[in-house]
């Protein structure tokens, strides 16, 4: 498999193996408390939680004591229109033709064809930013951290383009008429990237989420000042909804050895 291959459904393959391989080992043996996992997911992976969560309740495997997603993506088609729409005409026939070279060439045994991850408005990029969200989105990975990072470039193949308009994770977690998981949801009122107009279908589907949104863009959840208001919500989130928190609490105390 070639690096930087993005592919949604993988992705959701990913998340339940390693659920599996802790629950399937008992917590690595002990190491890990199987009362206290949760699945968090940020962007691209706000969606991904939300589909593990609605696949492991419709399998009855193992559920996470709950689920945070923050600035989810929810929807392929509505980001798809939304980008079409920045991009125009131009901008869509060069993605769709990266898009279809790429499909071409895996075909033929070749190797990718790939694009920028991020780029600035008018470049051939998944994401097309802003000025201001360009910066603050390399501003997650100084320079400094490259090398820890894996010396982690800026490009993935180009087929993701053809593949995120037919993922749409708020379509799965309405096939689950009463959801058994607690969830988050963080919204950010001025996303670029994963409409906010969404929420509303997404809370008609999840009626009992815990949803929190401001004024924030796509970006601004990884700000110092953002991320710390959100840090200590989903603080208080895992704690109310840690089965091992709560298994105490309702049980008498242990009697004091004598």
């Amino acid at each position: 498999m070639p690096r930087n291959v993005v592919h949604p459904w993988n992705h959701v393959q990913d998340f339940h193996a390693a659920f599996d391989f802790i629950t399937e080992t008992r917590g690595l043996d002990g190491k890990i408390d199987l009362d206290q996992v949760f699945l968090m997911g940020t962007s691209f992976a706000g969606g991904h939680v939300l589909v593990v969560g609605t696949e492991r309740q419709q399998t009855h495997k193992p559920l996470p004591a709950g689920i945070i997603a923050q600035v989810p993506h929810l929807s392929g088609k509505a980001a798809s229109i939304r980008s079409m729409r920045s991009r125009g005409v131009v901008g869509v026939l060069r993605f769709l033709g990266a898009a279809l070279s790429d499909y071409a060439r895996t075909f033929s045994g070749l190797s990718p064809t790939y694009v920028n991850l991020s780029g600035q408005e008018g470049e051939l990029a998944v994401m097309q930013l802003s000025a201001t969200e360009y910066k603050q989105y390399w501003s997650k990975i100084p320079p400094s951290q490259e090398e820890r990072l894996g010396f982690w470039d800026n490009r993935v193949a180009a087929r993701i383009g053809l593949l995120v308009g037919r993922y749409s994770p708020i379509d799965r977690v309405g096939e689950v008429p009463e959801w058994s998981i607690p969830v988050m949801v963080s919204i950010a009122q001025r996303d670029s990237l994963c409409p906010p107009e969404l929420v509303d279908a997404l809370t008609s589907r999840l009626p009992d989420a815990q949803v929190v949104s401001g004024d924030w863009s796509h970006f601004d959840v990884y700000e110092t000042e953002v991320k710390r208001y959100l840090t200590d919500l989903y603080t208080k989130f895992i704690q109310k909804h840690s089965k091992r928190t709560n298994r105490k609490a309702s049980q008498p105390h242990d009697p004091l050895p004598i």
